[in-house]
C-alpha cells in the first residue's frame, strides 16, 4: 500500500514538473534579440526525475535507507578488523 502511495505521489511530482517546464518554456528565454533560446533545452535538465524519486522515497522511508547505510558501514568495519586480526 505504500508502495502505490509511493509511486503515485511521485507520478503527481512528475506531472507537476511537467507542466511548469511547459510554462517556463514559453516564458523563460536567455539572451537578446537573435540569440534567444529556451533556458532548458530539454525536460531532464529542468526535472531529475531519478533523484526526485530517490528524495521522494527517503521522505516517506526515513529509517529502511538509513538502516542500509548504517548496516552497511557496520559490516564494513567488521571486515576490516577481521583483516587487520588475521594480518598480525
Amino acid at each position: 500500500m505504500l508502495k502505490a502511495n509511493l509511486d503515485r505521489e511521485e507520478e503527481l511530482e512528475y506531472d507537476r514538473h511537467w507542466r511548469a517546464f511547459l510554462h517556463m518554456a514559453v516564458q523563460s528565454t536567455v539572451g537578446k534579440g537573435k540569440s534567444q533560446r529556451m533556458r532548458y533545452s530539454k525536460f531532464e535538465k529542468f526535472y531529475n526525475r531519478k533523484k526526485a524519486k530517490k528524495e521522494l522515497d527517503k521522505i516517506l522511508n526515513p529509517k529502511s535507507e538509513s538502516k542500509t547505510e548504517e548496516e552497511s558501514r557496520v559490516k564494513r568495519i567488521i571486515e576490516y578488523r577481521k583483516r587487520k586480526r588475521g594480518d598480525e
